[in-house]
């Protein structure tokens, strides 16, 4: 059976958790991969002894699986891959991890059993290499670039510079024109080669093949790249090991350097240290005539180098920091003579934090010695928007990587996107390289009309955006806005909530999306011929790259959809699942994978599961919404019985829990209802009178759960009974059925739904901002004014009611003192009033004010200044109403005796902690009276004749003069209260009794316009 890519990345996470813990994640690869390899070469020898690695018995992968479970595990591992090095010549390559290291694999049994289960997870049948036929060598090797990146994520910046990006790599590979080679004897160089992803991706665009040549600086890295190689079966590659820059290795019989067809490279960023062991003023290779590179920054060198590895005919692409187009000094020299000489071709800038290496900005500088005579401008991209987050890294998409390739390959200038650049243009910016002076971003500012916000209707100006619906949907246009009476502006004929509507159903769209399905339809015809035509040993890159490249040329011409974003659509479908299907289909034909479902986890890990089966190619849902749809309606007509009984049965559990309820009695200690405690309840209590209703309801419950064991029994029969018919059918199915299921019912039907979902899209998008729109200017400045102003008479109103001041009506706030004359006969009566009535009544206009506010809120756009404005109402008034709890909280606990002597202290604290909180609301809600203490602080009693003083800090005194004969007798009874200290009191004049109070507040009340009138007629200044 072929492997499937997921299964054999799943193996490979599952031996990097092995290791996990026991070292560093950069050293996993020093074992990991060897153990693959190994399983590699040892199956496919198997298969073919005259395969180019020969491996011995006491060399394979079959004498570790012996060594499993062995004390001497780990020696007996470097024995058997000493020998296959020995035997291949491969010392040094894949000998360079110690299998027996205790520090890095654990001791005694701990070693053991890691390296055992390492061997297990490589055992798995499911990883058999030997049947690999066509394209499945490229399945391994996209599996080792998939562990490298494994690799290079977990170890952290520092250690993941031995791996470029596939994506990235791609890219290189084809726009550097490797399709082009003639012969297996054009040549390719990677002058820092590291594990030779980059070369193995430029091999893989030429239809011939290439001679591969590498350097690179690091010994185990260049391990790497051999045994990648070999996967990739490129074993004649010459990789070499050495400083490229001070030893580069290949060289002419005349000590020249060799030159080559191709070169592509990814060099460490702006290395310090590119210098040691060279004089560059006197550098034999003479790789510096074009300028010296700053002496801390190696960017440039390796540039220079390449320069002078191409042949005059010879292309290639290297990948280097942002800087380098554009920093001054040396580097600017050096761009300058390189430019003027006409060796770049293109620059294509990237997205930010691609690398692992490095989170900054890099470039892709296409250089092309060919042309170079006659080049009169560089042709750049500005691809630095293109990618999907990835993790913690960013990626490019395939959608991405395609539309780079197809611009630059074919010169497409796209607004913001790319263009030529003559050289006479690069000139007058002093040889500048940098993207963003010659493309563009094409961020568009979202412009706020002030006309439109103060007199209403849509700007036109936002509405001819849309042009490129209009061209294809004129009459949508008038069917969606009217002329607004002002030039230059339009109104909407429908409410915000109904444009969706109107829009996705307007003939127009109608028209446009069948004409698009006719297209799909085209493309779905061609692409069902060459799935059905396909025969073993297919290569499946290929066939994904002709149906993805027709399917790119079908709707390129269709407007409104990005080509791209459908491309990106049938790319996603083949990493999920499309891949692994033409890889079973290449190795096995067209033949129904029936295979055990393992378990996963536990004891029986790996196991298979007693008479459970599944498919891969062929999906059981697939198949059975083909042949067994009443079946299966059976089924879930089934599955949904019991999940309704399923919710009755929590239902009385639910109702009858609880302190009372006779199911908790029932429960387990962890909470659950069990059967054996249901039964036990039954048979002690079943027959006590006192406990009928408790035996109803446990009764009703057993019976419930009888129901439930029938049903389950009965839904078990009927999915084995379809299993074994659907396990029947499939051992029956024809090739063509097969055919017929897997490309129409589950490879066309998911692509062209997932296709025609991006198309139903467009109208969205279209209603959303028309949406905005209608939203945005529909409540003008003076609605929004007015509506302020009705809420802040509002507010007013509720204030007075509530007893609270605003800035005219100091002193109106009687409601709020008006607490029962009982309060001076019972404690008991005096907190009931306090606690409940009275706060309750507090609460009750605080409500209805809220919701006035909500509401309001809710259905208008007000400024950030007002919301922030209802936050500070609300958090004003619990704080009032957490002042007003703890002061009535010291009224409790106080015998009569106690009470009395203080009651007019609290009370007069009351009253404050009213005043304050009221005051408080007042000057957030006005914003004009910095009250900060406002309450009030003295009652004199002078000639008959009441002064009422009132702090303001910024010096606003207001000092009223009344005749109020509040008492029987003409006078008033006042007590002065220090708030800071308990302990003191102060008397001014005789007892001030509550009721006093109480009746002088009704007084200001009855006598409001007398006292407002007085108000107004003073000046600041009094």
């Amino acid at each position: 059976m072929a492997i499937k890519k997921s299964v054999l990345y799943s193996s490979l996470r599952a031996s990097c958790d092995e290791l996990r813990g026991s070292m560093d994640a950069s050293q996993y690869k020093d074992y990991v991969l060897i153990l693959l390899f190994v399983k590699y070469v040892t199956d496919k020898y198997k298969a073919d002894p005259r395969s180019l690695i020969f491996v011995p018995k006491d060399g394979s992968f079959d004498a570790m699986v012996k060594a499993k479970g062995t004390k001497d595990i780990g020696d007996r591992i470097n024995k058997i891959i000493g020998k296959l090095a020995e035997e291949n010549d491969l010392k040094g390559v894949i000998d360079v991890a110690d299998f027996n290291d205790d520090t890095k694999l654990g001791k005694g049994k701990d070693m053991v059993d890691r390296l055992t289960n390492l061997i297990a997870i490589f055992e798995n049948p499911q990883l058999d290499f030997s049947r690999n036929k066509a394209g499945g060598d490229d399945l391994l090797g996209d599996a080792y670039e998939y562990l490298m990146k494994h690799f290079a994520t977990e170890s952290g910046k520092s250690k993941g510079q031995f791996y470029t990006p596939s994506e990235v790599s791609t890219v290189m590979a084809r726009v550097i024109g490797v399709s082009n080679a003639k012969s297996k004897d054009t040549t390719l160089y990677d002058p820092t080669c590291g594990s030779g992803s980059l070369l193995l991706k430029a091999v893989d665009q030429s239809p011939v093949g290439l001679t591969i040549y590498g350097q690179e600086k690091d010994n185990a890295t260049v391990a790497l790249a051999k045994m990648n190689m070999i996967l990739h079966d490129q074993p004649t590659a010459d990789i070499h090991q050495d400083n490229t820059i001070s030893t580069p290795f290949f060289k002419n019989n005349d000590g020249t350097l060799k030159t080559f067809d191709y070169v592509v490279a990814n060099p460490p960023f702006s290395t310090k240290s590119w210098s040691n062991g060279i004089d560059p003023l006197d550098d034999k290779y003479k790789r510096f005539e074009l300028g010296i590179p700053p002496a801390k920054n190696g960017d440039y060198a390796f540039f220079l180098h390449i320069l002078k590895s191409l042949k005059s005919t010879g292309t290639g692409a290297v990948i280097l920091p942002h800087g380098v187009l554009f920093r001054g000094n040396a580097e600017a020299d050096i761009r300058r003579n390189i430019i003027k000489r006409g060796y770049i071709k293109g620059v294509i800038g990237l997205p930010t934090n691609l690398f692992f290496g490095t989170g900054i900005p890099a470039c892709i500088i296409i250089i092309d010695k060919e042309q170079a005579s006659s080049r009169k401008g560089i042709f750049m991209i500005n691809a630095s928007k293109g990618f999907v987050k990835d993790g913690n890294k960013n990626r490019l998409r395939q959608q991405d990587i395609q539309k780079i390739v197809e611009t630059f390959n074919n010169l497409l200038e796209i607004e913001h996107y790319s263009r030529m650049v003559p050289v006479s243009e690069i000139e007058e910016n002093d040889y500048n390289l940098n993207l963003p002076r010659y493309i563009s971003s094409g961020d568009k500012e979202d412009v706020q009309d002030i006309e439109a916000h103060l007199r209403g209707g849509i700007p036109n100006a936002d509405i001819d955006e849309f042009s490129e619906y209009w061209e294809l949907f004129a009459e949508l246009r008038d069917k969606l806005f009217v002329q607004n009476s002002k030039d230059g502006y339009s109104n909407s004929k429908y409410k915000a909530e109904e444009i969706a509507e109107v829009v996705s159903n307007h003939e127009e769209f109608k028209d446009y999306r069948t004409a698009t399905k006719s297209v799909v339809d085209s493309w779905v015809l061609h692409t069902k011929e060459v799935l059905n035509n396909l025969e073993p040993g297919f290569n499946p890159k290929e066939v994904i790259v002709g149906l993805s490249d027709d399917l790119l040329n079908k709707v390129s011409g269709v407007k409104l959809i990005d080509k791209y974003d459908i491309y990106q659509i049938l790319m996603t479908y083949w990493a999920e699942v499309f891949q692994d299907d033409l890889y079973i289909i290449t190795q096995d034909g067209w033949k129904v994978d029936i295979r055990d479902v393992l378990y996963e986890s536990g004891k029986n890990k790996g196991k298979p599961k007693k008479g459970e089966w599944t498919s891969d190619l062929l999906p059981k849902k697939i198949a059975i919404c083909e042949y067994f749809k009443n079946e299966q309606k059976e089924i879930s007509k089934l599955n949904n019985t019991i999940e309704d009984l399923n919710s009755r049965m929590d239902q009385l559990v639910e109702e009858h829990s609880g302190d009372e309820g006779v199911m908790e009695e029932v429960k387990s200690d962890a909470g659950n209802v069990t059967l054996k405690n249901v039964r036990e309840w039954l048979k002690e209590f079943e027959d006590d009178p006192n406990l009928t209703e408790e035996v109803e309801i446990i009764n009703s419950y057993l019976e419930m759960d009888k129901e439930m064991k029938t049903l389950k029994k009965e839904l078990k029969s009927k999915e084995k009974e379809l299993d074994d018919r659907l396990l029947s059918k499939y051992k029956k199915l024809t090739e063509e059925e097969i055919k017929q299921l897997v490309i129409d019912n589950k490879w066309i039907k998911t692509i062209e739904g997932r296709i025609m979902e991006e198309v139903d899209r467009i109208p969205t998008k279209l209603s959303n901002r028309i949406r905005e729109l209608i939203t945005r200017y529909t409540d003008t400045l003076p609605e929004i004014e007015g509506e302020v102003k009705k809420f802040e008479y509002k507010v007013h109103l509720h204030l007075q009611k509530m007893g609270f001041l605003d800035k005219k009506d100091l002193f109106q706030i009687t409601t709020l003192y008006r607490i029962s004359e009982n309060i001076n006969d019972d404690t008991d009566i005096a907190n009931d009033i306090a606690r409940n009535k009275y706060r309750n009544i507090f609460s009750s206009e605080f409500g209805d004010l809220m919701k006035e506010l909500q509401d309001l809120n809710s259905s208008h756009v007000f400024t950030r200044r007002f919301k922030k404005l209802l936050v500070e109402i609300e958090e004003s008034y619990k704080m009032f109403f957490q002042f007003y709890d703890k002061t009535i909280d010291s009224f409790y606990g106080w015998s009569q005796e106690e009470f009395e002597p203080k009651k007019q202290y609290l009370l007069g604290l009351l009253v404050k902690s009213i005043y304050v909180s009221g005051v408080e609301i007042l000057k957030i809600f006005k914003g004009a009276l910095d009250i900060e203490h406002g309450y009030i602080k003295q009652f004199q009693e002078t000639r008959n004749k009441l002064f009422i003083h009132s702090l303001d800090p910024k010096g606003f005194n207001v000092k009223i003069e009344l005749d109020s004969p509040l008492n029987t007798d003409g006078s008033i009874h006042c007590r002065l209260i220090n708030y800071e200290d308990k302990n003191t009191e102060t008397e001014t004049g005789e007892l001030f009794p509550f009721l006093d109070l109480y009746r002088f507040f009704e007084y200001l009340e009855e006598n409001k316009q007398e006292i407002k009138d007085f108000l107004n007629s003073l000046s600041k200044d009094e």
